[in-house]
């Protein structure tokens, strides 16, 4: 695109400008309905409808579902380590890749521990014997109104796309 502004050696054109502002609103729209799903979805009620009037295996339904629950508990797991790491004297957000490998690593060592014990439950509690209940959606004037906002985006980012 065209020069738009200069500071110094770095050239600003009119085309980063829309490029960035385009990503922004795509990031913004896709950060906004992730915020809107995790907030208003109760696990529970996701694992029933993804199984009883999506169709999908309930142990891909689970994993989603549970994926949901365990976040908060793995926010706290990071918030823990990095209290740690402030601890023995190392930065609290990682800069380096040994500040990576030594967040990351307790992190995934708690998370595969927390999963095979989480699967072992599941089984003694006969996870694989559980029925599939059908069940009826039913939406009220907040899920249309909320369907509707969900168009809007999708038409308006449609459209940005389009002229891009």
């Amino acid at each position: 695109g065209e020069p738009l502004y200069y500071l110094g050696p770095i050239v600003v054109r009119t085309g980063a400008i829309y490029g960035f502002i385009e990503v922004s609103l795509k990031l913004g729209l896709l950060l906004s309905a992730t915020l809107l799903f995790t907030s208003l979805t109760n696990p529970r009620d996701l694992l029933r409808s993804l199984e009883s009037e999506l169709g999908f295996p309930k142990h891909i339904s689970f994993m989603v579902s549970l994926s949901l629950r365990l976040l908060r508990v793995f926010e706290k797991d990071l918030a823990e380590i990095q209290l740690i790491r402030k601890s023995r004297g190392f930065r609290a957000t990682p800069i380096t890749l040994s500040d990576w490998e030594s967040l990351i690593s307790p992190l995934l060592n708690l998370g595969l521990e927390r999963g095979r014990w989480i699967g072992i439950a599941a089984e003694l509690r006969g996870f694989s014997l559980r029925k599939i209940k059908k069940t009826c959606l039913k939406l009220g004037l907040n899920d249309y109104f909320l369907l509707f906002l969900l168009l809007i985006e999708i038409v308006f980012s449609t459209i940005l796309q389009l002229k891009s």
